[in-house]
């Protein structure tokens, strides 16, 4: 026994020694050339995840940014081994003028940024059906549409969620079209300054945040049907702010909301609405599909449309629209 067991803990040590190290990778990487991703991406390419490694995967932060080094980004085709983004991931670039690099990755699993890439004109992120931590779309001025989910493999995902977005100030984005599932929100959800952003045809059947929901209306179309498709009630956040900024905008997404019930420690249901506010270039017909539920909801609504500034009741709603 003496002898098998001095022979056990050399093969021990000497598998051990055969063995590998996981790579060690930087907190931060920042790509600005094309030499910078050649140097990083054979590193890069020992990160990607796996069930049997998974403390070697990367999980730092990756930054592509503009550089004036004389050789743009033109190949980034490591990210083609990804399925799960464990980083964050920031695109700030003026080389990158689609996401086709980023076609296989499902999660994005601590923050995706996109933001003031000037050549920008698409984003299509087929696979993907997860981003966490915050998803930021931000001031790219050729943007044009956005497409997330058309692919992703509905035998894992029955959704598209989506933790905490932000997309702002996008000025020619005109369309964000349906994924093969909805979209769920996780906490926060701002769509503003995107002035020709009429297509919302992928909230069709959202689930909305928790805690706030801040939308600019430019004339959308949300629901073609004009009917709410979800199969059940809408959990509203605590605040609902809407700022109809032009007017026929689609309302329907809401007709189904009720107060998100929310339970203290003896069983009692707290559940509130702080704020759901509509204001701006809406009129009352415009209102009807959300009639049934704006008393419960303790809609405010100030309208623009109307000679002034006035207030609509949720009175008024139920006197005007058609039952």
């Amino acid at each position: 026994m003496k002898i098998l067991s001095t022979f056990c803990i050399l093969s021990i040590l000497f598998f051990s020694a055969c063995e590998d190290p996981d790579p060690v990778f930087p907190e931060e990487i920042v790509l600005a050339c094309q030499e910078d991703v050649d140097e990083i991406a054979p590193l890069l390419l020992q990160g990607v995840f796996d069930q049997l490694d998974p403390g070697a995967a990367f999980r730092g932060s990756l930054r592509i940014e503009s550089g004036s080094c004389g050789s743009p980004i033109t190949d980034l085709s490591f990210f083609s081994e990804y399925r799960f983004w464990l980083g964050t991931l920031v695109i700030s670039s003026d080389d990158i003028t689609n996401l086709d690099f980023l076609s296989t990755i499902e999660q994005f699993r601590n923050g995706f940024s996109i933001v003031n890439c000037s050549n920008l004109t698409s984003i299509s992120l087929p696979a993907c059906a997860e981003i966490e931590g915050f998803f930021d779309v931000i001031n790219n001025p050729v943007l044009t549409e956005i497409q997330i989910g058309q692919n992703h493999d509905e035998e894992i995902y029955e959704e598209i969620d989506i933790d905490s977005m932000s997309m702002l100030s996008n000025p020619t984005l005109t369309a964000w079209r349906p994924g093969l599932t909805r979209v769920n929100f996780g906490r926060a959800a701002l769509l503003k300054e995107n002035p020709l952003l009429t297509d919302l045809t992928a909230l069709s059947d959202l689930s909305l945040p928790s805690n706030v929901l801040d939308f600019d209306l430019y004339g959308v179309t949300v629901n073609e049907s004009g009917e709410n498709p979800a199969m059940d009630s809408i959990n509203m956040p605590f605040n609902t702010f809407i700022e109809a900024m032009r007017p026929n905008n689609d309302y329907t997404w809401l007709s189904m909301a009720k107060i998100t019930p929310r339970f203290n420690d003896d069983g009692v249901d707290v559940g509130r609405i702080e704020n759901f506010r509509i204001s701006g270039e809406v009129t009352v017909p415009e209102l009807c599909p959300i009639a049934s539920v704006a008393d419960t909801l303790s809609l405010s609504i100030v309208s623009t449309a109307y000679a002034g500034m006035m207030e609509i009741t949720t009175e008024r709603l139920e006197d005007e629209c058609p039952e």
